[in-house]
């Protein structure tokens, strides 16, 4: 592998953990939440899991801020729906 290649790859690896790390974790009863930055600016990732199902969607910092609580309800929601 060239110089190059080899530094371009372990850049590209070094901005993936950048952007892998949780800015914020939490669980919403069994659904674990992770929160990470996304590649655009000002964007979130946000990450649910339950054990079975795993969904993802990005929301902006201010709704992330200002929204939380009604993200968490509809995130909760949503995964109720799915086991009935």
């Amino acid at each position: 592998m060239s110089v190059k290649i080899l530094s371009l790859y372990i850049l590209n690896e070094i901005h993936l953990q950048i952007m892998s790390e949780p800015i914020e974790s939490y669980k919403l009863g069994t659904i674990k939440v992770t929160i990470t930055k996304d590649d655009r600016p000002n964007k979130l990732l946000v990450q649910c899991f339950d054990g079975e199902y795993k969904s993802e969607f990005t929301v902006s910092e201010y709704e992330f801020k200002n929204y939380r609580r009604l993200m968490n309800q509809r995130i909760t929601d949503a995964y109720n729906r799915t086991s009935d």
